[in-house]
């Protein structure tokens, strides 16, 4: 799952958060357009019902994100 993370995001995105409970995860961060994450999530294979948790929040650093998503299992 980190892998597909650092292959999926763009490489002006950073993560200050990354908190993974059995088949969820939250993800926590800044992008310069944060709403371009969830459709790049979405074409992930390891990520599926991906949606901003709160607002979006912009700040010096860039746009303030909370992202929530199911981990894809593999039966």
């Amino acid at each position: 799952m980190l892998e597909e993370l650092s292959h999926s995001l763009p490489r002006d995105t950073w993560l200050t958060h990354l908190k993974v409970k059995q088949t969820e995860v939250e993800i926590k961060g800044y992008a310069p357009v944060a709403s371009k994450l969830i459709p790049i999530l979405e074409q992930s294979k390891a990520f599926k019902e991906t949606s901003f948790v709160g607002t979006i929040i912009s700040e010096s650093a860039g746009e303030k994100f909370t992202i929530h998503a199911d981990v894809e299992t593999t039966s």
